[in-house]
């Protein structure tokens, strides 16, 4: 467990060299929130104005939180192929899955304390109000749904560049933010794009969140379809991955 303890200093001092990325991936999603809080609230009548700030936290703590899963986590292993740390850790007593369950520890540390921040924010600001049990579920899903949606950052980490990585992260994150509702409802799209938003794990996992909040369901649909696409994408990776070192 020593060279592990060492990996995990050793991710300790990455996080801090790279605090302002952090700092921005919550950030953004923070002022994009206040923002159409404030805008939505003139537009709709004020019987419904809670729900619908309460929808727009809950979409911009998943657009928070599957930011580190789509961008920073293949990120970081692409940097470290990259600069060879990760040829010299193969030189050392550490194993391959020791290396990528730190960087998880990292995602995941960063998936809590944006939820948190993004929910402190709803509670405090803009007046959000949940039971203890509905924070606490509604914590679980998101960040279920954010580990989950790893399985893309997985499949990014084939990529050769930082600067490749950087494209087509932030296109797909793009994509999927606009198709499946986290920017605005997909009820207002045309029935085509309803169907197509609804084959995006984003959409699924916002609509665990709202199922709960909204009608105290389940939606294990939603559930079995994101743990399908992580384990699906996984493996695309490791075939990938085996082929190309062939």
């Amino acid at each position: 467990m020593t060279s592990f303890s060492a990996l995990l200093k050793t991710e300790w001092l990455l996080f801090k060299r790279n605090l302002s990325l952090f700092i921005m991936g919550i950030g953004l999603p923070v002022m994009i929130f206040l923002l159409m809080s404030s805008i939505l609230t003139k537009s709709y009548p004020a019987e419904i104005i809670p729900n619908v700030i309460k929808y727009i936290m809950i979409a911009m703590c998943i657009y928070s939180s599957i930011s580190f899963s789509i961008i920073s986590f293949p990120m970081m292993v692409v940097e470290d192929r990259n600069t060879k740390w990760f040829d010299f850790l193969s030189m050392k007593p550490i194993k391959i899955w020791q290396y990528y369950l730190v960087k998880i520890l990292r995602i995941v540390a960063n998936f809590v304390i944006a939820i948190i921040f993004v929910f402190s924010i709803g509670y405090f600001v803009k007046g959000v109000k949940l039971s203890a049990s509905e924070w606490l579920i509604s914590f679980l899903i998101i960040l279920f749904g954010s580990i989950c949606m790893m399985g893309i950052g997985f499949l990014l980490t084939l990529l050769r560049t930082s600067e490749q990585v950087a494209a087509f992260s932030n296109i797909i994150l793009i994509f999927l933010s606009m198709i499946s509702g986290l920017w605005w409802p997909i009820d207002t799209f045309p029935e085509f794009l309803q169907k197509i938003a609804k084959l995006t794990p984003t959409y699924h996992i916002n609509n665990m969140a709202n199922e709960f909040l909204n009608k105290k369901a389940f939606a294990s649909n939603s559930f079995f379809v994101l743990i399908a696409y992580f384990f699906v994408l996984v493996f695309i990776t490791l075939l990938l991955r085996k082929r190309y070192r062939a």
